[in-house]
């Protein structure tokens, strides 16, 4: 009888565990499913939100570059610039928040390809020089003769470059001193860019690099969305490579990017998901 009530008791307790396993994994499963519902809802929005965005920027962005060829009236040539400057900006802005957003969801990818570091800092110095200059900044770039190309996604590096040389510029008072300096460590490159602008207090250095932090945590010492750095942190991390800063208020910062010449997990090219 014993032996007889130990294996009934037996056999209730494997099936009260796997109905509890049964159970468990429908759970699971719905949640699992809820989960991948939300996130095509967000793609599906986020889509949406792109094209609601960039619709009507298309026709302006057209429009003000073929007044700026075709105006003679100095004036009126600034006022169509100054249009397209916005609309370039503005535009610009929307796919960092579109690329924020597929880095939270884990869909941000790199395009793959041998790029050539010395080539991509020339342009992107060559691309802000006049608006430091209208800044009354000096931009100097500096490289060691020694670089080569590395491993990464030049679209997503360059748009790195753009943020922090930009906020370089953005930040410091006319007449300020932004130096650029890219130099080969073994196998990384280190690029650091200096200014003497106004700095960033040690307490609010901690939140530089978390999304939307900058209107809440920053206050006057960065105005924006928040989103260029974080982004930027992001970008650096998915090609190996790390971001940092140095800084004290009323000295400058020092914002160093250090990336590895061969990525780690291989040179396979990953497909862009298009949101």
């Amino acid at each position: 009888y014993g032996l007889s009530f130990n294996i009934f008791r037996n056999i209730t307790d494997r099936k009260n565990m796997e109905r509890r396993l049964s159970e468990r994994y429908k759970k699971e499963k719905r949640l699992t499913e809820q989960l991948q519902e939300q996130i095509d809802r967000r793609i599906d929005f986020n889509r949406y939100l792109v094209h609601e965005l960039k619709t009507p920027l298309t026709p302006l962005l057209g429009a003000s570059e073929m007044l700026i060829g075709k105006l003679s009236d100095i004036n009126l040539k600034r006022l169509a610039e100054n249009v397209y400057r916005g609309a370039k900006n503005l535009d610009a802005r929307v796919d960092d928040l579109m690329c924020m957003v597929r880095g939270e969801m884990g869909l941000l990818r790199l395009k793959i390809s041998q790029v050539d570091i010395a080539e991509l800092m020339q342009d992107t110095v060559l691309y802000l020089k006049p608006w430091a200059e209208n800044k009354k900044h000096t931009l100097s770039l500096k490289m060691t003769p020694d670089l080569s190309t590395i491993q990464g996604d030049e679209s997503r590096l360059s748009q790195v470059m753009l943020n922090l040389i930009g906020n370089a510029i953005k930040f410091t008072s006319p007449g300020g001193v932004i130096d650029v300096n890219v130099a080969k460590y073994g196998e990384r490159v280190k690029i650091a860019i200096k200014d003497n602008g106004k700095g960033i207090s040690l307490e609010n250095q901690q939140w530089i690099f978390e999304p939307y932090s900058q209107r809440k945590q920053l206050g006057e010492e960065m105005s924006g969305l928040g989103i260029g750095l974080p982004l930027s942190k992001m970008i650096i991390q998915l090609h190996g490579g790390d971001i940092r800063v140095r800084s004290k208020p009323g000295k400058g910062s020092v914002f160093t990017v250090v990336l590895p010449l061969v990525l780690p997990f291989g040179d396979s090219v990953r497909k862009e998901i298009n949101l």
